[in-house]
């Protein structure tokens, strides 16, 4: 059932992208609200159908974006699977946790995808222009996926955000009153 919500999902994470990314542009940055679903959508489940919604994410934003399909499509997935391992490895159901690692790769997926389209379409690659661009992108991303967790936390009732101690583990072991 939780599928039907990634249809509603991304139409209004594209729906918010294409209508008001461009009034959000400050210096020419511009939040990238798909990552940003997608990473908060990744903090809350994990899977081949991440994946898929990943890769068609990427698809979608290549279709929206000028230039030749191809590098957001790879960029999503390459993110995705990058972050489903470091959940693996690193428990991300914190809330600073998962904006810290919100931040790499958002600033990977943006620097690698505009190097990518640069390239792809015969132009040379200015790369501290593109840097720089990828840093407040990055900047503006990370805030959305900040507020984002940060809503769902209290809209979701998740205990766990914020709440950086973990639980003691039970024992089987009896131990006396007098210990």
């Amino acid at each position: 059932m939780k599928w039907l919500l990634v249809v509603p999902a991304t139409y209004l994470v594209f729906a918010l992208q294409t209508g008001l990314a461009d009034s959000l542009t400050i210096g020419g940055c511009v939040p990238n609200l798909p990552l940003a679903g997608l990473l908060i959508m990744a903090s809350r489940g994990s899977g081949w159908r991440q994946l898929v919604t990943a890769a068609a994410w990427g698809l979608i934003a290549d279709c929206l974006a000028d230039g030749r399909l191809g590098p957001d499509l790879i960029a999503f997935a390459v993110c995705l699977v990058v972050f489903e391992r470091c959940h693996m490895r690193w428990n991300l159901g914190s809330y600073w946790r998962l904006v810290a690692m919100s931040i790499p790769l958002v600033l990977l997926e943006t620097a690698v995808t505009g190097a990518l389209r640069a390239s792809l379409d015969g132009h040379a690659v200015d790369f501290q222009r593109l840097c720089l661009f990828a840093a407040g992108s990055t900047v503006w991303t990370v805030v959305v996926v900040a507020g984002l967790a940060f809503v769902g936390a209290l809209v979701g009732n998740r205990a766990h955000y914020g709440n950086e101690t973990a639980a003691p583990a039970l024992s089987n072991r009896w131990r006396m009153l007098t210990e």
